[in-house]
């Protein structure tokens, strides 16, 4: 199982996008469109910078984790898809433009609930699905497992079915697991 530095990195790298969009918020508001010249891109680009140097080091500790986890025998009772969780990561990511309206203290409080989240998500058992992931053609099952604590979180590449589709996995964290494919 992970330890909470990797757990850390699972969860800041899931939350990374979000530099993103703050990156084309910035462009947005700092540019002027009758001068383009003037567009500082200075910022986004430390941003783009960030999430590229997470996203290294999220693949490096999810690769050395495939490699090295133990694996262990399953059976699954009951699966349902994991991946609507989507829809509200895109929603997430708009987050930034909020900032259009309420200039003046929005921004102190963003940083304050993104840390809060930060430091929760890494010291609980709760686990959010990952953005990036889901780019890699990996899809999220919410698995039961007989004898087992229900509600994991399963990550899978093949499109799973029937709960007979789970015979090995890894666990990753307390209640995410890596089917072993």
């Amino acid at each position: 199982m992970a330890n909470r530095l990797q757990k850390f990195i699972y969860t800041v790298s899931a939350e990374s996008p979000i530099l993103i969009f703050g990156g084309i918020v910035w462009l947005i508001k700092k540019s002027t469109w009758s001068n383009p010249i003037v567009i500082s891109w200075k910022v986004p680009l430390v941003m783009l910078a960030i999430v590229g140097i997470i996203m290294v080091i999220f693949n490096i500790s999810f690769n050395y984790g495939k490699k090295h986890l133990q694996t262990m025998r399953v059976t699954g009772t009951d699966i349902s898809c994991g991946d609507g969780w989507i829809v509200a990561y895109i929603i997430s990511y708009l987050l930034p433009f909020a900032t259009f309206q309420f200039e003046s203290y929005i921004k102190p409080v963003l940083g304050i609930i993104i840390v809060m989240l930060l430091v929760v998500l890494t010291f609980t058992d709760y686990v959010t699905p990952h953005p990036w992931l889901y780019l890699r053609r990996y899809h999220f099952y919410n698995l039961d497992v007989e004898g087992a604590a229900s509600g994991y979180h399963l990550i899978s590449r093949k499109k799973l079915r029937r709960p007979s589709d789970v015979n090995r996995v890894a666990q990753v964290f307390e209640f995410l697991l890596l089917r072993e494919e």
